[in-house]
């Protein structure tokens, strides 16, 4: 009896998993050419190799740990070193995970900038900071000798630009006697239930502990998340304190009467799309079309994903349901059937054979 209470409170946990993603600094560089390595960019735009580091606790019956889901969707365009001379703010971007059966499962990922202080990965990145610039060079000067015997004149020709991508190119070069790296990592919650604004304000207080050395341990933190908050029963409610003062509110609607629980801003979503867009983009839902959504931002690719689906209540939508596509599943949109994705707006070229079907948005 007491082991069925146990079990019973288990599969009610607001999270299930805290994950860490980041890079594995026993792997090192590894260039990501599945998430679209191009080795005519710089080293610090290309993506690299990410990894899960650690995740608490190993696994939970009813929820199994999907590694390699849980790590193309929390770095879903994998590891991006900058240095100080890029932006550095975190941020937040929510994402689904669909098993085979058909059942989702929600995580929330906050992703900010670490201080690079392993000597062999910084010396790693000057060795093909090197390389890309003899590359460079190599191919302008093959560039000008096609250009003396094009244009056999003193005069500049006339598709000669005087305003070049130097500003750029400065930032994107790393000098390792100067510039301080910087590389992207990823703390992460698993859900059962997108409580996406409670998970939000739970990993930012997190964030913001690690970086004042706050007066709790962080393991104290997420030992009372996973263990100690539980998820509200229907047209209940339940509060619980995020670091350092935060009250954060869970609230789930009642089982029939309201529109499923979707933690999500409509709001935000009409001002983003406007009403005509969002009818439309319904009236396709409906029609079970093949939509793709596309932002520079992953969150809002999520937020439109799970208002639109939301608003089809008392329907639900049955089909393919990717609204955050890693580079790695990109073959998905080849798919003869009806789907919701979405893609970053750095990945829109992409070539997709039944765009006469598609709804694009």
């Amino acid at each position: 009896m007491e082991t069925n209470k146990i079990s019973s409170s288990s599969k009610n946990r607001f999270a299930d998993y805290f994950v860490i993603c980041g890079l594995d600094l026993n792997s090192g560089l590894e260039p990501d050419t599945v998430a679209g390595d191009n080795l005519q960019s710089s080293p610090l735009e290309r993506p690299y190799k990410c990894k899960v580091l650690g995740h608490y606790p190993d696994n939970v019956s009813w929820n199994p740990f999907d590694k390699d889901a849980v790590g193309m969707l929390c770095l879903p365009h994998g590891l991006q070193f900058r240095t100080q001379k890029h932006p550095l703010e975190p941020k937040f971007h929510s994402f689904v995970i669909t098993r085979q059966d058909g059942k989702r499962h929600y995580g929330a990922s906050y992703v900010f900038f670490e201080e690079v202080r392993n000597r062999k990965i910084a010396s790693a990145m000057q060795t093909l900071q090197a390389m890309h610039l003899t590359e460079l060079s190599s191919g302008q000067k093959a560039a000008r000798r096609r250009s003396v015997l094009d244009h056999n004149t003193r005069s500049l020709p006339r598709h000669f630009k005087l305003t070049t991508h130097h500003a750029r190119t400065a930032m994107n070069y790393y000098d390792h006697t100067k510039d301080t790296l910087h590389v992207t990592k990823s703390i992460a919650l698993v859900l059962q239930w997108p409580f996406i604004h409670a998970a939000e304000a739970f990993l930012a207080g997190l964030y913001r502990c690690w970086k004042e050395q706050g007066p709790v341990s962080l393991e104290s933190h997420i030992y009372q998340l996973l263990y100690e908050v539980t998820v509200p029963g229907p047209s209940r409610s339940l509060e619980f304190l995020c670091y350092p003062d935060c009250l954060t509110l869970l609230q789930r609607p009642s089982a029939i009467e309201e529109l499923p629980l979707c933690d999500y801003s409509l709001r935000e979503m009409f001002s983003l799309l406007g009403v005509d867009c969002v009818l439309q983009l319904f009236t396709c839902l409906l029609l079970e079309n093949q939509i793709l959504l596309c932002s520079s931002e992953y969150q809002r690719l999520m937020l439109v994903a799970e208002c639109m689906t939301c608003l089809l209540f008392p329907f639900s939508w049955p089909h393919v349901y990717v609204p955050i596509l890693p580079a790695s599943l990109h073959h998905f949109l080849d798919a003869p059937v009806p789907f919701v994705m979405g893609l970053h707006s750095r990945e829109n070229k992409i070539n997709i054979p039944s765009e006469a079907n598609l709804c694009y948005v």
